[in-house]
């Protein structure tokens, strides 16, 4: 089946097991960060920004490893100072800060802007759709906001921005729409084998 990469079907596609672990990983870093803050305020308050980010950036990921070791479909791959989460052959996930507009922050490697370009024209059973998933800065707090996820035609220019759904419990499944999808860029494809769109990453 042809899904269009919109947020309903991203979401959908994706499962519950999936869009869990990154609540988990983001929300579990969100705490080891104010745990830090909280032994050391004086060294938070002395941190450059990259210090910050970079300690957020490696709880999610390595959250994300020890959480995607039991799910079949999902790898964590580390290449350098690429990190990628592959869900199934059809989604690539990259772990983010969102600024206040939903743009991402990358060096600008040429793998970096191939990664957040748009999907070049491939053969439709090929084509990957490229996520980013993390969570938003709140410049003034120098805090962890909302729990993101997205999908981009540039690193500043987001087809869309969804708050992570919560699974379990009040409001569970909820997709709460931050940002699109706009208009401009066609949403790109998902082409789905013949199994079942829900056995991705075994939601």
């Amino acid at each position: 089946m042809i899904y269009t990469a919109s947020p309903d079907n991203v979401v959908m596609l994706l499962g519950d097991k999936s869009m869990e672990l990154f609540r988990t990983a983001v929300d579990g870093a969100r705490e080891d960060y104010n745990r830090y803050v909280g032994a050391f305020p004086v060294w938070a308050a002395q941190d450059c920004g990259r210090m910050t980010f970079n300690l957020i950036h490696e709880r999610i990921w390595h959250r994300v490893v020890d959480l995607s070791e039991d799910l079949d479909g999902l790898h964590a791959v580390e290449k350098g100072t690429t990190r990628n989460l592959h869900i199934g052959s059809q989604f690539q996930v990259r772990f983010k800060l969102h600024d206040s507009a939903g743009g991402v922050v990358s060096y600008p490697t040429q793998t970096a802007l191939d990664f957040w370009a748009e999907p070049p024209a491939t053969l439709p059973s090929m084509e990957c759709v490229n996520l980013a998933v993390g969570y938003e800065w709140d410049k003034n707090l120098g805090s962890m906001g909302r729990a993101v996820m997205s999908l981009h035609v540039s690193m500043d220019k987001p087809l869309w921005v969804i708050e992570l759904p919560r699974i379990g419990g009040e409001g569970s499944g909820d997709i709460s729409v931050i940002q699109g999808p706009v208009d401009g860029p066609q949403l790109p494809t998902i082409v789905m084998p013949s199994a079942p769109a829900r056995e991705i990453g075994r939601g």
